[in-house]
């Protein structure tokens, strides 16, 4: 069985399971949500919010099977916070994307190695405030690109500047 066609299967079951139907739409957005996920894993997702006592209570979403996946922003962060530490212990080291930008956020390596032991409670708070408003930030980019900052028109400017010298006359 191939691994698309073992997806529509346990994405079936799971509604099934539910007494839930899908459509083709809602189908096309799994499809899309876990695509390059291996079915075994994603399998094993699904089992996991099945008896999940709080989220097994309704019937998954994309986000759900996800978060069975890769965690939260919380567990990634509390794990990143692990590996961050380890690295200042062995030396130092750099880190990709949410992880290297809280780091910076909170004073780098270098601070990290200076902190005694009762400051680190204080700096994985910041850490884990950190990597969640970088990682979210990262996982959506902005509705509006911009490639600088808005041009006014020059009759607009004028009609501007000619209010902000009568109101300061």
């Amino acid at each position: 069985m191939t691994d698309a066609k073992r997806l529509v299967q346990t994405i079936t079951g799971a509604y099934g399971f539910y007494d839930r139907e899908i459509s083709d739409f809602a189908m096309q957005v799994w499809a899309d949500a876990l695509a390059g996920i291996d079915a075994d894993t994603i399998d094993a997702a699904f089992a996991r919010h099945l008896r999940d006592p709080d989220a097994g209570r309704f019937c998954p979403k994309p986000a759900d099977i996800l978060r069975q996946i890769h965690g939260d922003i919380e567990q990634q962060a509390l794990v990143e916070w692990g590996r961050v530490i380890a690295a200042a212990k062995a030396g130092g080291a750099r880190f990709d994307g949410a992880t290297q930008e809280a780091l910076d956020s909170m004073g780098g390596m270098g601070r990290l190695r200076l902190a005694s032991e009762a400051e680190n409670g204080f700096l994985q708070r910041q850490f884990v405030a950190s990597f969640r408003a970088y990682k979210q930030r990262s996982d959506n980019p902005p509705l509006i690109e911009s490639s600088g900052p808005a041009q006014i028109p020059e009759a607009t400017r004028l009609r501007i500047l000619g209010a902000v010298k009568r109101i300061s006359a």
